[in-house]
């Protein structure tokens, strides 16, 4: 089997043990495709794209402490401004308000949330403007010029039951007060099963389980799809040790069954900086980071 060397390659940069600044590296020619920039808090304040004729070549973001807010800007090929989202938060850093602008610097649509006093979310509604975030028909069906249609206003609801610590066990998800989704936990000392079954139209259609094991510094994760009979079809498993994916196994009709396993080296300082992909012991593929460090 062929090895993919350096398939993803990816540069981070630290400064007094805070990534500032992630390049991703384009691995035919070994120049810069992306990077992101980060202020001391982690957030992201830039991100730029060096590929050609690209849609979004560069987008920046700015925070105000004092006003709680945070604007994301997306600029064009011209340095033109095509969209800017300006998100206000409480003061438990959760989103409240998040505004959408066009290039114009016309309101397209808006998004209010609700939590309740634990902090979950228990109400989102979708507000559009006429000429706000929509689709267009396709004019070879229609005969004309396609027409646009604005995403109809939604309002999203949730209900909660709460179990110990008062960690959520049931959460219903509902779309203008029709059930859409359920979602159950059951957890123990080191394992959390967790539920989720999707509804049209108030009919169950599907659902799917997540097993979460956890112990020490080993986590194994479980997902499976279920039919109506509550039957396997799919699922996927992936091995972490100290939050590295160290191995996935997967068997569904679509991807059938595989198995890849992750070996890794590190630097000095515990990051790594070589992760090799195997398939059945075979290599795959090598995936190359450079870190730097500045004082």
């Amino acid at each position: 089997m062929s090895i993919m060397k350096y398939s993803q390659s990816e540069e981070f940069i630290y400064k007094d043990g805070n990534l500032i600044k992630m390049n991703q590296i384009d691995p035919v020619t070994g120049s810069t495709s992306s990077n992101s920039e980060f202020d001391s808090y982690g957030r992201t304040v830039k991100q730029f794209h060096f590929v050609k004729n690209a849609f979004r070549p560069a987008t920046r973001y700015l925070y105000n402490e004092i006003d709680q807010t945070s604007t994301k800007i997306v600029f064009g090929t011209d340095s033109n401004i095509i969209h800017k989202t300006i998100t206000l938060y409480n003061i438990r850093n959760k989103p409240v308000k998040t505004f959408e602008f066009d290039g114009k610097g016309t309101l397209s649509s808006s998004l209010i949330y609700q939590y309740n006093r634990h902090g979950d979310i228990i109400k989102a509604c979708f507000i559009n403007t006429p000429n706000g975030t929509g689709s267009h028909l396709d004019a070879s069906f229609t005969g004309g010029e396609p027409k646009f249609i604005p995403w109809p206003n939604d309002s999203t609801t949730f209900e909660y039951k709460y179990g110990r610590h008062k960690k959520p066990k049931l959460v219903l998800k509902f779309h203008d007060s029709m059930l859409v989704k359920r979602t159950e936990y059951t957890s123990n000392s080191d394992t959390t099963i967790t539920k989720e079954y999707e509804y049209l139209q108030g009919m169950k259609s599907y659902s799917n389980r997540t097993t979460t094991k956890i112990i020490d510094s080993l986590k194994i994760e479980l997902k499976e799809f279920l039919n109506e009979n509550m039957e396997v079809n799919d699922w996927f498993k992936y091995t972490y040790i100290n939050d590295q994916l160290i191995e996935s196994n997967s068997n569904c009709n679509v991807c059938r069954k595989n198995v890849y396993r992750y070996e890794y080296l590190y630097d000095n300082w515990g990051n790594w900086i070589r992760r090799n992909r195997f398939s059945n012991d075979s290599l795959v593929s090598i995936t190359d980071r450079k870190i730097v460090y500045k004082n």
